[in-house]
Order: structure tokens, then C-alpha cells, then sequence
């Protein structure tokens, strides 16, 4: 699997456990970029809790939902405490939003100077 690859995958599932419940699309998304076909219990166990927010389940459940999603990516390292670590984002960048003067505008907008 690609290096983006890995990274979507991580990006998505830390974006769903943020957002605070299950989201089995993003689960899904996630296995077809890793070519993993979920099968067994688990699968089954987290199409059921689709759309359920950690707050409304069991705390023994909502403290297990992370390991049963790392379980469906077996083989690929997943770590579970990545899911909830921020990434560091790089100094932020200001965009102008007054209309560009015609010619190269793409390079400029990256800071390519002509």
C-alpha cells in the first residue's frame, strides 16, 4: 500500500473517532484503499453500530470499537492510539481572494514567482 494510501486511511479514521461515532462508509472507504475484504464477527459487529455515537453505547463497547477497527485492517499496521493523535499541521497560509491578474496564476497561488 502507497505512503498516501496509509495516510488517507489514518486521516479518515481519526476524522470518524473525533466526530465521535461509527461510521461504516468510512470503514469501508478505508478497506477498499488497503484491498482488504472485511469478513467475520467484527465487520458484522461495527455495520451495527453504524451512525451509534461512543456517548450513547456502553463504555466497555465504545473502549473496544477502536481495537475492532484496527482487527478488520489485520496485516497493515494500525496502531490505535494514531486514530486520536492531531496531526501537526504546518504554519497556516493566508489566501487572497481578490481575483488573480491573467497569466501563470497557478504558480503564483503556490508562491512560484514568474
Amino acid at each position: 500500500m502507497s505512503d498516501i494510501n496509509q495516510m488517507v486511511i489514518r486521516t479518515a479514521l481519526r476524522n470518524m473517532f473525533n466526530k465521535g461515532y461509527v461510521n461504516v462508509s468510512t470503514i469501508d472507504e478505508c478497506l477498499k484503499l488497503a484491498s482488504i475484504t472485511p469478513l467475520g464477527e467484527t465487520n458484522g459487529q461495527l455495520r451495527a453500530l453504524h451512525c451509534v455515537h461512543f456517548k450513547d453505547m456502553d463504555r466497555l463497547l465504545a473502549e473496544a470499537v477502536p481495537s475492532m477497527v484496527a482487527e478488520l485492517f489485520e496485516g497493515i499496521t494500525l496502531s490505535v492510539d494514531e486514530l486520536f493523535d492531531k496531526p501537526q499541521v504546518n504554519e497556516a497560509r493566508t489566501v487572497d481572494i481578490n481575483p488573480a491578474p491573467k497569466g501563470n496564476a497557478f504558480l503564483r497561488l503556490i508562491g512560484v514567482k514568474s
